[in-house]
């Protein structure tokens, strides 16, 4: 990111109207800075008037966000080696093999196209545990062209809104932590369903609104994710999005485990609450083995409750 745009990024900040209703107005829910990559500007999420979804307001076009995307973001991470992996290895397989194996409880063959698949971590496993013929998109060029050549799978470098796929084309369309990113989630949904088979799936997480995490670190939390997060949404609305597009609700869970996330809001919340303890155990990593052990069995409580930060849905065209 160059200087000028440093210096001049909240004057490059645009106004948009809701993309589910075409509202304009709304009261401001958080308003914050980039806490994971301290880059410029300030941001806030206001919650529509008139539908409930809360929107970044005003926002940045993709040709200045892009750069909030910095190497080294949590997607862009190299794929893991197929053997004689090594403890930090192992663990960063087993997201992606429980989303694997997600899917391969409602859809065990077929074509699968993974929106946003980074560096192509879940593609890289559903290759090694699957038999589906599997396809990618991917806005950063880089990650995109990567994925490809590591794997041998087409994926498609730019974004969702860009491409021009097929109708009743995919078996199963994944999107993993991506729908909040999009500029045009509620537009993505209809296209989803266009894409899908009769019978295929829309697997998706997002953040939680509902997160007992949301509640305790308040504008710290991970969910905000400002400026690259866009969009959150209320179950209630989200439900009824997806059924007026012939995409019903089957289950909505949060997977187990999740450690990292509580580890990044603790670092968030430390940036606005700086503790020497918190800075101690912060120096620790988020798999320091106490701390894995400590807080595994809250987290399951609370991820079995459907309060983690993050939620995942399984939608079936009908």
């Amino acid at each position: 990111m160059t200087q000028k745009m440093i210096s001049n990024i909240n004057d490059r900040l645009k106004n948009s109207p809701c993309n589910n209703c075409g509202g304009n107005s709304g009261e401001v829910i958080v308003r914050g800075n980039d806490l994971l990559e301290d880059l410029p500007g300030t941001f806030q999420f206001i919650r529509c008037d008139v539908c409930g979804v809360l929107r970044q307001e005003p926002r940045l076009d993709w040709e200045d966000l892009h750069n909030y995307y910095q190497p080294g973001y949590v997607c862009h991470s190299p794929q893991l080696p197929t053997t004689n992996k090594t403890f930090h290895e192992s663990t960063r397989s087993l997201g992606p093999r429980k989303r694997v194996n997600t899917v391969r409880k409602y859809k065990q063959n077929g074509k699968w196209l993974d929106v946003g698949c980074g560096s192509g971590l879940i593609l890289q496993a559903a290759k090694e545990h699957g038999h589906w013929s599997l396809f990618g998109i991917e806005p950063v060029k880089e990650m995109a062209e990567y994925t490809s050549e590591q794997l041998n799978v087409p994926v498609f470098a730019g974004t969702f809104e860009d491409y021009q796929g097929q109708a009743a084309e995919y078996d199963i369309v994944s999107m993993w932590d991506v729908i909040e990113h999009l500029s045009e989630p509620f537009n993505a949904m209809k296209e989803v369903s266009k894409l899908l088979k009769p019978g295929g799936v829309f697997i998706f997480s997002t953040p939680n609104l509902n997160s007992l995490d949301r509640k305790i670190f308040k504008d710290s939390w991970l969910g905000y994710d400002l400026p690259r997060h866009l969009y959150l949404f209320p179950d209630s609305l989200l439900r009824k999005v997806l059924k007026s597009h012939g995409l019903e609700v089957l289950n909505r869970f949060c997977f187990t485990g999740s450690h990292g996330s509580l580890y990044l809001n603790l670092a968030y919340w430390n940036k606005k609450h700086p503790s020497q303890i918190m800075e101690w155990l912060l120096a620790k990593d988020s798999e320091w083995l106490p701390f894995r052990l400590l807080t595994f069995l809250p987290l399951r409580i609370i991820d079995w409750l459907k309060l983690g930060t993050t939620i995942t849905y399984i939608a079936k065209k009908v």
